[in-house]
Parts: C-alpha cells; sequence; structure tokens
C-alpha cells in the first residue's frame, strides 16, 4: 500500500500516539490522492458522455461524483484532525494516484461505464487495504470512515455495473463478460 508523506505534523490531544497518527494521516493522503482521480474521471466522463444513454448516464456520473467530493471532503478532515497538513491539489493527487488514467479517447457510454467501474473497484480495494492497516494500527475511527466509503463505493460500483450486466449471464470469476 502506498502512503503519501505528511507535510507539517501539529500535535493534537487526539487520543492516538503520534506514530500511529502520523501513519494513519498518510495513509488518509494516499486515498485522497486516488479520490480526487476518481474524482476527476467521473466529472471527465460527465461532461463528455455520448451515446444512446446519454441522459441518464450523465447524471448518473454526476450522482456519483458529488457523492466522492463529500468523501474527498472528510478524508481530509480527517487527517487534519490526526494532525497533519493536507495536501489535496490536482498536481499531489496525480503523481501521487494509485488510479488507471482515464483514456482521452473514451466518450462512448457503455466503454465510459466500464473504465469507471474498473476505476472503483481498484478504488475500492484501495479502500480495503487501507482499512485493514488502520484497524491493525488501532484507529478505529479511520477505519470507522473508510468503511463508510468503502460501503458507498461498493454500491457505486454495482450501479456501474448493472449497466453491463444482461439476465441470463453468468461469470465463473466474478467479473463482468462484456468488458
Amino acid at each position: 500500500m502506498s502512503e503519501q508523506p505528511v507535510g507539517q505534523f501539529y500535535p493534537t490531544q487526539n487520543y492516538l500516539p503520534e506514530e500511529i497518527r502520523q501513519s494513519s494521516a498518510q495513509m488518509l493522503g494516499q486515498v485522497l490522492a486516488d479520490a480526487t482521480d476518481i474524482l476527476s474521471q467521473l466529472r471527465t466522463a460527465h461532461w463528455n458522455v455520448k451515446g444512446p444513454e446519454f441522459y441518464q448516464l450523465h447524471e448518473l456520473f454526476e450522482e456519483i461524483a458529488e457523492s466522492v467530493e463529500e468523501d474527498i471532503d472528510k478524508i481530509a478532515e480527517r487527517a487534519a484532525a490526526l494532525g497533519a497538513t493536507v495536501s489535496g491539489t490536482v498536481r499531489t493527487s496525480a503523481s501521487a494516484s494509485q488510479i488507471p488514467e482515464l483514456p482521452s479517447s473514451a466518450v462512448e457510454g457503455v466503454e465510459l461505464v466500464s473504465i469507471l467501474a474498473d476505476r472503483l473497484a481498484v478504488f475500492d480495494a484501495i479502500l480495503g487495504e487501507t482499512i485493514r492497516a488502520a484497524q491493525a494500527n488501532g484507529d478505529i475511527d479511520t477505519v470507522d470512515l473508510l468503511n463508510d466509503i468503502s460501503r458507498r463505493v461498493s454500491k457505486d460500483l454495482w450501479f456501474l455495473e448493472a449497466h453491463l450486466q444482461t439476465s441470463g449471464r453468468s461469470s465463473q470469476s466474478g467479473s463482468i463478460q462484456q468488458r
């Protein structure tokens, strides 16, 4: 799991030892970078989607983007509450993100849905890894926050994948067959 370095760290009366607060803040910095990248990809898809399902997908991408934007604020605020200086700039996020790039040529509705589903699956896996690490550190508040975000990401992933699934088809591996 990658961690974003923390800038200046401030003292706080938070119950966690400084070492754990710094570790959690670094992990949250990485999640913040990944979430910011996801947000920019969702906004790009929202602006550029084409095809017969334009309006429905335009609205869906916007709805998911708004949820991610709320998550970003919560992630950054948690890192700040731990004593970290938060760097949430686009440049910082782009250089640190673990999320694959959105191809600039992707504009067709089903293609964007498939790509964004893949991106959310990667992000949810990162969240799971970060949750386990925060849990091992005993940072239950960060675990609680990330669990909430992971549940929402899983729901958004379901909404996207439902556009790719057809009745009567099943996948042995659990992945969508029409990608």
